[in-house]
């Protein structure tokens, strides 16, 4: 049964961190959508050229999966 209270401790140890983990995701997503959105506002050819560049390799993937 220790074995079994171990897992069970650190299974709850780690759930108990998850909110500060998530916090940290979504702040550093919000750091990316801002400096995508920059770059967006600076470069808007490039940026329209890039999505399409990455829609058409995606397209192109998706084809023959």
């Amino acid at each position: 049964m220790s074995a079994a209270n171990s897992t069970i401790s650190s299974i709850a140890t780690e759930l108990e961190k998850m909110p500060e983990r998530v916090e940290d995701a979504r702040k550093a997503l919000d750091g990316f959508r801002s400096d995508a959105l920059r770059m967006v506002k600076k470069y808007p050819g490039r940026s329209l050229l890039g999505a399409f560049a990455v829609g058409f390799v995606v397209a192109k993937i998706a084809k023959y999966v």
